[in-house]
């Protein structure tokens, strides 16, 4: 008989990734089998598990648009004018490549 010391197996493939996006973790890991440690041998140093942060890219936003403004006042006070209101597209602001508001 004679003494063998473990070996790690290859990394397993990582997991999927817990979130697609704002940061996640996966894991992979690796066994003390090649070889195993036998008659007295020592077991493999180091970690068995890994983890690693992924998909840590930020969504887009899309723009929406605000609710209208009042109405401004008449530009004449008499024989058909005109009024005005506003609304801007800032809630949300488009933001990480989101699309800008339509119409």
């Amino acid at each position: 008989m004679f003494i063998v010391h473990g070996g790690w197996s290859s990394w397993s493939n990582f997991t999927s990734c817990s979130a697609t996006c704002n940061g996640g973790s996966q894991t992979r890991s690796r066994n003390c089998s090649n070889p195993i440690p036998r008659h007295g041998g020592r077991t493999c140093a180091g970690q068995q598990l890994q983890t690693a942060q992924c998909n840590l890219q930020t969504p887009p936003v899309d723009g929406m648009w605000s609710a209208w403004s009042e109405y401004s006042q008449c530009t004449v006070t008499c024989g058909g004018g005109a009024m005005q209101r506003t609304r801007e597209c800032s809630d949300p602001t488009p933001t990480h490549g989101g699309r800008p508001c339509e119409g």
